[in-house]
């Protein structure tokens, strides 16, 4: 049985380090709380899930000194809260792809693709 996103951050320890490859990929698609990745169209890519706010702040940053738009959402976990920082808006897998190896090749930070939030993926084109 595959664990969920919340149940496998619950499981990490609150050192304030990355989360392991594992539990990013389980949290790729929590949508979690506070900042709502639902509201990035397109493929996502998962930059790291941290404990403290002030790493994933700190991810964000050189994210965004690299070019990346880089957003920290918040996900609210009966054992306290965790911060994902996210890039996304990309229009296809393969574009989303190049980022994420652009992020681990460039930046030095992992990087995993996360489908379109479901909302995004259903959306009617028409409005």
């Amino acid at each position: 049985m595959r664990a969920t996103g919340k149940a496998t951050l619950a499981a990490l320890t609150a050192t304030g380090e990355p989360a392991t490859t594992a539990a990013m990929t389980a949290a790729a698609g929590d949508g979690g709380g506070g900042r709502d990745a639902a509201a990035v169209p397109g493929y996502q890519v998962l930059a790291g899930v941290h404990a403290v706010a002030a790493r994933a702040d700190a991810v964000a940053r050189r994210l965004a000194q690299a070019g990346f738009d880089a957003q920290v959402v918040k996900l609210d976990d009966p054992g306290g809260p965790w911060f994902r920082v996210v890039v996304g808006g990309f229009d296809s897998l393969p574009r989303a792809r190049e980022a994420a190896m652009q992020i681990r090749t460039e930046v030095g930070v992992d990087a995993l693709v996360g489908p379109p939030p479901p909302q995004a993926a259903n959306a009617d084109p028409d409005g």
